[in-house]
């Protein structure tokens, strides 16, 4: 039989165990390695941590509730029997909770044992039924109140707006999609810079840490073998800084200050590219010696919807990938990408559908005028071919320059003339540059494959690797 002063004891223990318990499922979403922990017994501590009474978590009414139950084991123990008791009917209501929803809280497990401890300590055969009156109470109530104030938060969360809304406006809605898609190209091309500025930092720390390693292998610390290595072969002289000078005229005119700075700048520059490259050089083999792994990821291509419409277009309608061309004949970068184009859809004939979509710059003055040309010629089924003179062309492209391309083509140049002059398209590709840029589009040339938008110039290997990535997944 255990004695008066060692039960005391042990409640007290108890007691303490549990409050401790209670500040640790209190600080669970506070407190990372606690956080951890949890997270291998599953969602059970977040879960429960979420349930409030009158706006208040129920650890917090845990570390409430022991703090009295110690309170007390020292001014009135007398009261320890009832208010264990009445812990009894809270803590079933949380089992009960636990059990309906699946969750396993590590720390309502805990305090259920201690719980179980406190009352085979503080039994009573004689005043059993006032401990089941008053337990079976105490769960009526805590699993009414607790059950409320839980489904009203669910409410809560039913009728707040889903996370794609943004704004509200009366009752109409501003949908994430409505801001991100204009702006898609733009935030495309802000989250291209950090990925480079961060691989640029990767690369470096990757090159430091192999030629330490290198270094610790040949007995030498990493000053010693870097200059070694990289010293000798970096100098510049002053014969390559002219060599490089001659092979960009401009850069002289557009300098300002004295030639001597603008020496000593290109110096350091060209040394600079030369221990990059010997860096790189050296480094390559070390990669694959100490076995380097990279999981630093390109952003994704941004995802946009567009259609084909009344736009010319060349390949299967049915076809597995299609590939929107955003483009403007006087732009240069536009002319680089025609070349790209006509190879791509020269490979890929018959398993992709090509779509052009005009997109006139308003700094390009004649490129709405070309562009309502291409489709004046593609009415006598010539767009592609009148296009091709368009880019190719260095001409100043004048209305007498435009009916010369027709006639190259053998076209009826007076039907051509009378829709040039007419203006018909001129609205047409005015709404097709406004659907670009709901689209996410804001410079030229810009692709759009399969729903991904790719704004700039992009290569034959590049987008050869992108089609090819599609057509695999429909295969």
């Amino acid at each position: 039989m255990i004695s008066r002063e060692a039960q005391d004891r042990f409640l007290k223990i108890i007691f303490i165990a549990g409050l401790g318990c209670a500040v640790l499922s209190a600080l669970e979403s506070q407190v990372d390695w606690i956080a951890s922990f949890c997270s291998f017994w599953g969602e059970g501590c977040r879960e429960t941590g979420k349930i409030s009474l009158f706006h208040l978590p129920v650890p917090i009414w845990g570390i409430i509730y022991y703090l009295i139950l110690v309170v007390s084991s020292f001014i009135a123990p007398r009261f320890l029997f009832y208010i264990v008791m009445a812990g009894v009917g809270v803590e079933l209501t949380l089992v009960s909770m636990m059990l309906e929803m699946k969750w396993a809280c590590l720390f309502c497990l805990a305090n259920l044992l201690l719980v179980i401890l406190s009352v085979a300590l503080l039994f009573d055969h004689k005043r059993i039924w006032q401990a089941l009156a008053l337990s079976a109470l105490c769960f009526m109530v805590s699993d009414h109140m607790l059950t409320t104030d839980s489904m009203k938060s669910i409410q809560e969360k039913v009728r707040a707006p889903e996370l794609s809304v943004l704004a509200q406006v009366g009752d109409d809605m501003i949908r994430e999609s409505e801001v991100t898609e204009p702006l898609s190209s733009r935030i495309y091309k802000l989250q291209r810079q950090i990925y480079e500025l961060k691989k640029e930092r990767l690369d470096f720390l990757i090159d430091r840490r192999l030629i330490n390693l290198e270094a610790a292998e040949k007995g030498l610390s990493p000053e010693v073998h870097t200059y070694k290595v990289f010293n000798d072969d970096t100098q510049v002289s002053e014969e390559e800084v002219e060599q490089y000078i001659q092979a960009s005229p401009g850069i002289l005119e557009s300098w300002k200050g004295p030639e001597q700075e603008l020496k000593k700048r290109l110096r350091q520059y060209l040394q600079d590219q030369k221990t990059k490259n010997k860096i790189a050089e050296y480094t390559k083999p070390l990669k694959q010696k100490y076995t380097v792994r990279i999981f630093l990821e390109p952003p994704s291509l941004p995802a946009t919807s567009v259609k084909v419409g009344a736009s010319p277009s060349l390949g299967p309608e049915d076809a597995a990938v299609v590939v929107f061309e955003y483009s403007d004949y006087q732009c240069p970068s536009c002319r680089n990408a025609h070349g790209v184009s006509v190879k791509i859809r020269d490979r890929f004939k018959g398993k992709i559908r090509w779509v052009f979509k005009d997109y006139p710059l308003e700094r390009h003055r004649e490129a709405r005028l070309m562009a309502q040309a291409a489709r004046c010629a593609g009415e006598q089924g010539k767009f592609w071919e009148y296009q091709d003179l368009l880019y190719s062309s260095q001409d100043h492209p004048d209305v007498e320059v435009l009916k010369g391309f027709a006639k190259q083509l053998n076209l009826d140049v007076e039907r051509f003339t009378r829709s040039l002059e007419s203006g018909k398209f001129d609205a047409i590709i005015e709404k097709e540059k406004q659907s670009a840029k709901e689209a996410g589009v804001s410079s030229t040339p810009t692709f759009v494959i399969n729903g991904r938008l790719s704004p700039g110039f992009m290569s034959f290997e590049k987008m050869s690797e992108l089609i090819e990535r599609e057509l695999e997944k429909n295969y």
